[in-house]
């Protein structure tokens, strides 16, 4: 089956007919005028589109999105926790110390005629401590969540009562009594 879509490119006031093995048919609205103009393609394109779209309509798809979007913001508050709150009293109770400044200095910065500064090589571990510290705030708070959702699906999963007796051991009751 051929469906004939819509999309915008063209020409100057040149309209195409599609041919019969069309699947696509584009238009642009350009300063007031509309260009037409025809793509064609293989049946298995729009196939393949199609199990796109119904991939990404699926609700995991959704959902790992909004979750991908949320951790970014979660993370940035946990930087900002970390670098603003946790960071300065933790660099204060070891002498001022700045951790963003920690580094090893593996050469030296070299300065230009013009007076602009080039840094020189360095290693930078108290980013990398920042990082950890980071790195252990999100992975306790995904614990507690991981955590808490699990005692909620073992408290839904608790067995239920005993229904009672079925159908069928009913009726081999009444059976047995109607054959006394």
């Amino acid at each position: 089956m051929q469906t004939v879509c819509g999309s915008v490119i063209g020409r100057l006031n040149t309209k195409i007919q599609p041919p019969e093995n069309c699947l696509l048919l584009s238009y642009y609205l350009f300063p007031f005028k509309l260009f037409t103009r025809v793509h064609t393609m293989p049946q298995y394109t729009f196939t393949m589109i199609q199990e796109f779209k119904d991939f990404i309509m699926k609700g995991n798809v959704l959902e790992l999105a909004v979750a991908v979007i949320i951790a970014g913001a979660f993370g940035a508050v946990v930087t900002s926790f970390t670098n603003d709150i946790i960071m300065p009293p933790i660099g204060q109770a070891m002498g001022g110390v700045d951790f963003v400044e920690l580094k090893y200095m593996l050469s030296e910065d070299v300065v230009a005629e013009d007076g602009t500064v080039t840094s020189g090589a360095a290693i930078r571990y108290g980013n990398f401590i920042q990082m950890i510290i980071n790195f252990l705030i999100i992975a306790f708070v995904l614990f507690m969540i991981v955590r808490t959702y699990n005692k909620s699906q073992a408290e839904e999963e608790a067995p239920a009562e005993d229904p009672g007796p079925t159908d069928n051991d009913l009726l081999k009751e009444i059976l047995v009594a109607l054959k006394k």
